[in-house]
């Protein structure tokens, strides 16, 4: 399997480090196969942002640390989701080769996961084929839907019909290119592909 340019990832780890936040990468052992939906599978690369993060390291750092994140995640394109990044297909038993999208459009390579106020995860699939620019806005859309979740200025009402659409303490989360916008994916979509 390919591995991640060790220069992009060190000049990503360099721009969005600080000394009061903590970066770790963590190697994960490999665990065999899952028994889940593609989307809720673990991606092989995953960037996890944790509560604190929002509720006390960017209220003192300001929007500063804020663009640095989102300028970071630009370095690490062409390894986890531009022509550089490995292609990774899902094997299904033979008895059973209907469980597996026919043309899944999100990466199983990398994605981005979030908490949420509660015991909830976000997750943001991103697509398998995306110019930069998509991607960005993936990205940067992603994020501001998160500064602005828990900084609550967001509808309560949204926020209560969102924590309802979880799927196994997971809310999926993905860009819509037609609108500009994120759409949080439901047990519908997934069934649908």
């Amino acid at each position: 399997m390919k591995k991640i340019s060790i220069k992009k990832f060190l000049k990503y780890l360099l721009t969005v480090s600080s000394d009061k936040i903590s970066i770790e990468t963590i190697p994960i052992e490999n665990h065999g196969p899952f028994a889940a939906p593609e989307w809720l599978v673990p991606t092989a690369i995953f960037a996890y942002i944790s509560k604190p993060y929002f509720d006390t390291f960017l209220k003192e750092m300001g929007k500063d640390h804020y663009n640095l994140l989102k300028k970071g995640f630009s370095y690490l394109y062409e390894n986890v989701i531009g022509s550089n990044a490995p292609k990774l297909t899902v094997i299904t038993d033979s008895s059973s080769p209907n469980k597996i999208m026919k043309d899944n459009p999100y990466s199983l390579y990398f994605s981005i996961t979030a908490d949420s106020q509660t015991k909830l995860k976000f997750k943001l699939l991103i697509r398998k084929e995306c110019t930069f620019e998509t991607y960005q806005e993936t990205i940067n859309t992603f994020l501001d839907f998160l500064e602005n979740y828990h900084n609550n200025k967001l509808d309560a009402s949204f926020i209560e019909e969102l924590h309802k659409n979880h799927i196994s303490k997971t809310i999926l989360v993905a860009y819509d290119t037609n609108t500009s916008m994120l759409k949080f994916l439901t047990m519908k979509d997934m069934i649908n592909g």
